[in-house]
């Protein structure tokens, strides 16, 4: 129900009070962010946002990796939306999406059952490749 209940961000963007929340230091996982480690618990959501800045309009491939289910917006526009219960693994969700120049606002949900939860995303070519003229900021 997590999922599909609209919480925070999605209601007044402006109205929230966003925590920083660094990657994970773990060696074999420096991709994902660790929300249990973060915030705890089970049966809760929590969202995460990025911008990506891309030197020129272009189409590309969003790839997400969510413990648990996930929905994920570009500019306000929702994408993608994925209820499951997994563990995460980077690009296991592809979508593609198209980004304007300069900066786009990426935000993603992620709801947690129990067990793990976290999240990871990056953006890659239309074919899944590497896109050049793409960074990262947080907001």
């Amino acid at each position: 129900d997590l999922l599909d209940m609209p919480l925070g961000p999605e209601v007044d963007a402006d109205a929230v009070t966003w925590t920083a929340v660094n990657a994970s230091v773990e060696p074999h996982r420096p991709w994902v962010v660790d929300l249990i480690k973060a915030f705890g618990g089970n049966d809760r959501a929590a969202y995460m946002r990025a911008v990506v800045i891309s030197d020129a309009d272009r189409d590309a491939r969003l790839e997400i990796g969510s413990d648990d289910g996930v929905k994920a917006w570009v500019n306000g526009k929702l994408v993608h939306t994925h209820a499951v219960s997994r563990p995460v693994r980077p690009g296991e969700d592809g979508v593609s999406i198209s980004l304007r120049k300069g900066s786009n606002v990426l935000l993603m949900k992620v709801v947690q059952g129990n067990g793990g939860w976290g999240g990871c995303a990056r953006v890659r070519a239309p074919g899944g490749g590497h896109a050049d003229g793409i960074r990262y900021a947080t907001p």
